[in-house]
């Protein structure tokens, strides 16, 4: 009989992936060691940015709201008496329309305009502030336009302590700071209470020295 025909194949398996013109199997992706928080860098994606602290923002003391109340107060009252007398002369000698009409419109201006204003004084007031930071001195101010501005404590020439008579009987003070520098100015700091605003100078001035001789 004639010997059976021996099959060639080759005893080695076929690769992991399919033959030839296939793609390879995807690698199991590598584990996480037990114990290592994700954020760090390599390890389940970029490290966590560190927050800035917010700055220890001063506000403005209770007392300055009278003071500002009554500035505004005493700012559109002369208006609203402008337009009251410009209707009322033109009433009383018989005057053009156009002085009425005028009278009216500057009248109900300051009506409208100088009560939206007292009604915001509370937030605006709020809204002042200052604080000083470990490099600069820091201020705040405006409520629909928000402002915040900053001083490096080396460019601050003079700090002056300042009050009207609304303010001495508020029991606050004004600090008035003057730079130096390519954008040299003046900045205020408003509602600064009386018994804490001559040391809250005299720091001022102190930081600013010490930056002035390590130049």
């Amino acid at each position: 009989m004639p010997a059976p025909k021996s099959n060639n194949y080759s005893q080695n398996p076929m690769p992991q992936g399919g033959g030839p013109g296939q793609n390879p199997a995807p690698s199991a992706p590598t584990a996480r060691p037990a114990g290592v928080p994700l954020g760090l860098p390599g390890v389940g994606g970029p490290a966590p940015r560190q927050a800035t602290p917010d700055p220890q923002w001063q506000p403005a003391a209770p007392g300055y709201l009278k003071v500002r109340f009554i500035h505004t107060v005493a700012a559109f009252v002369p208006v609203l008496l402008v337009g009251l007398g410009l209707d009322a002369l033109a009433v009383l000698t018989d005057g053009p329309l156009w002085m009425r009409i005028l009278g009216v419109l500057v009248a109900l201006v300051a009506v409208f305009w100088g009560g939206w204003w007292l009604l915001t004084t509370p937030r605006r007031t709020r809204a002042l502030a200052y604080a000083l930071e470990s490099n600069h001195l820091m201020t705040r101010r405006g409520l629909v336009f928000r402002s915040i501005t900053s001083i490096p404590y080396g460019r601050i020439q003079y700090v002056d302590v300042d009050s009207g008579p609304l303010e001495r009987l508020s029991g606050v003070s004004r600090l008035t700071v003057r730079t130096a520098g390519e954008a040299a100015g003046t900045v205020v700091v408003y509602g600064v209470p009386n018994d804490i605003v001559d040391a809250v100078r005299a720091e001022l001035v102190r930081r600013a020295d010490e930056r002035m001789a390590a130049l």
